[in-house]
């Protein structure tokens, strides 16, 4: 019995030792590379489309923060043509108008076709930048404000336009 047992044993081992001697180590085909992702930014150069959402205004220290999007709405990256225009309003009362027109005030630059620029630009994220109007001063009483914007690319325009 300890020659069947060992015999047995021994038929075994052969078996599990060379019985999965074939490796298929060198037919090993590599994982697909993983599709590129479709593009989230486009250069404002190259959009057709300029579309402006104020996220948020802050026209007493003439800051304001926009997204600017594109084609297929993607973030717009590159931007660097901006009119801005922010504009104060009295508190309504008898003072606040002459000949029935109400009185304001306008703190006014462009960077769209001109070599000097007064507006500081911070480009946070894809599609979001900063816009600070330099030396800003606004005269007493004004309590109300609006902001308007104008950007420019080279295939692409947003006209100037108050935004809310």
């Amino acid at each position: 019995m300890k020659k069947t047992t060992l015999s047995l044993m021994m038929g075994v081992s052969f078996v599990l030792l060379f019985g999965c001697n074939s490796s298929d180590d060198d037919n090993v085909t590599a994982p697909p590379e993983p599709p590129e992702p479709p593009a989230t930014t486009i250069s404002i150069n190259d959009t057709s489309v300029i579309e402006v959402a104020l996220v948020s205004s802050e026209p007493e220290n003439g800051t304001m923060i926009i997204n600017l999007t594109g084609d297929d709405d993607k973030a717009v990256i590159g931007a660097n043509a901006f009119n801005l225009l922010f504009m104060g309003y009295p508190k309504p009362g008898p003072y606040s108008s002459k000949y029935k027109l109400a009185w304001h005030q306008a703190q006014h630059t462009s960077c769209i076709d001109t070599e000097e620029c007064a507006i500081a630009m911070e480009e946070l994220k894809a599609g979001m930048y900063q816009l600070t109007l330099d030396d800003l001063a606004w005269k007493n009483g004004i309590i109300r404000y609006r902001a308007a914007l104008e950007v420019k690319g080279e295939n692409a325009h947003f006209p100037m336009a108050f935004l809310n």
